[in-house]
């Protein structure tokens, strides 16, 4: 009888320490190829989207493929308009305007530029306001408890996010939350290309 996935997992990472030797693992699961990988290679339809460290690819995925990909719940996608390409200020599909200075980018961005603003679960704050943070107003559609912490699915503007909490008591449907975010910690993608920008 097969071990316990996880305990599977754990011997498969044993016998590559002791062999030392380059192994090629091939898995759809996630949690496999970040905890057992050294560097992943996210394919889709048998090409190459990244190739990275699992932390890379976990925090600056390459292409919304790869972000929709990695983590679950799966990132969250908000999608905007560029208003100042200088101050980085966008605009949400609801007109909220938002300022994602501090955000590092390899390219430069264009005044009516679609872009899609992604935010893992785990890097929204329901804490007071942080100094550079950015703050989404969204209201509590379902409390989840999973354990060891919980997950609360709230409405912000037109798009349904997931957020991770340390512990999902207090939380009910209909509340209204302050979702605060870093910029340094999100990633933003060309909506039409799914690119990072």
């Amino acid at each position: 009888m097969w071990p316990h996935c996880t305990e599977l997992r754990v011997e498969i990472k044993k016998l590559h320490q002791q062999l030392g030797s380059t192994m090629i693992y091939v898995t759809p699961d996630q949690i496999e190829a970040m905890t057992l990988a050294d560097r992943i290679a996210v394919m889709n339809k048998g090409v190459i989207q990244q190739f990275a460290a699992p932390k890379e690819v976990y925090t600056r995925p390459a292409n919304r493929f790869v972000a929709g990909f990695v983590g679950s719940p799966s990132m969250n996608f908000i999608k905007a308009t560029v208003m100042d390409p200088q101050a980085q200020v966008v605009r949400t599909t609801e007109g909220r305007e938002i300022s994602l200075k501090g955000y590092t980018n390899g390219r430069s961005w264009a005044a009516g530029q679609k872009i899609e603003i992604d935010v893992h679960p785990d890097q929204w704050s329901l804490a007071a306001r942080r100094q550079g943070a950015e703050t989404l107003e969204a209201q509590v559609t379902v409390v989840e408890n999973t354990g060891a912490e919980g997950l609360i699915w709230a409405k912000a503007d037109d798009t349904t996010v997931a957020v991770k909490v340390p512990d999902e008591g207090g939380y009910s449907v209909g509340q209204k939350l302050q979702l605060c975010f870093l910029a340094s910690q999100i990633s933003a993608f060309e909506a039409e290309t799914g690119e990072r920008i």
